[in-house]
C-alpha cells in the first residue's frame, strides 16, 4: 500500500477511482460551470455502483489538482472532507475529457 493516502487504498485503486472521478467531472461540467461540488461527483459515483471509502475522494481529487482541475476547499466540515473530499471544482481542463 502506498504511503500518504489517508483512504488506505492502494496506488492502483486510487488511480482507478481517479479515472472514474474524471469521467464524472467531464459529464457534469457543462451543467455545473463555473464550479462543481465534490458532493455531486460522489453522488454520481454512488449511483454508478462505486462506493469510495473514507478520504478516497480527497485522494483522487488531489491527484487531479493542477493538470485537470483546480479544486478549492472553502469552509468544509471534517465529515464532508472524509466522505466526498469537501472541495469545489473549478477550471476543468476539458481537453482531457476525450481521454476518459
Amino acid at each position: 500500500m502506498s504511503e500518504g493516502y489517508r483512504s488506505g487504498l492502494s496506488e492502483d485503486e486510487v488511480e482507478e477511482l481517479t479515472r472514474q472521478v474524471m469521467a464524472v467531472i467531464c459529464r457534469e461540467w457543462s451543467r455545473s460551470r463555473p464550479s462543481l461540488d465534490s458532493s455531486v461527483v460522489y453522488i454520481r459515483l454512488i449511483e454508478e455502483g462505486v462506493d469510495p471509502p473514507d478520504y478516497a475522494m480527497r485522494d483522487a481529487l488531489n491527484r487531479l489538482n493542477g493538470w485537470f482541475i483546480r479544486p478549492y476547499l472553502g469552509r468544509r466540515s471534517d465529515d464532508q472532507v472524509r466522505v466526498h473530499g469537501g472541495m469545489s471544482i473549478g477550471g476543468v481542463n476539458t481537453d482531457l475529457c476525450d481521454e476518459v
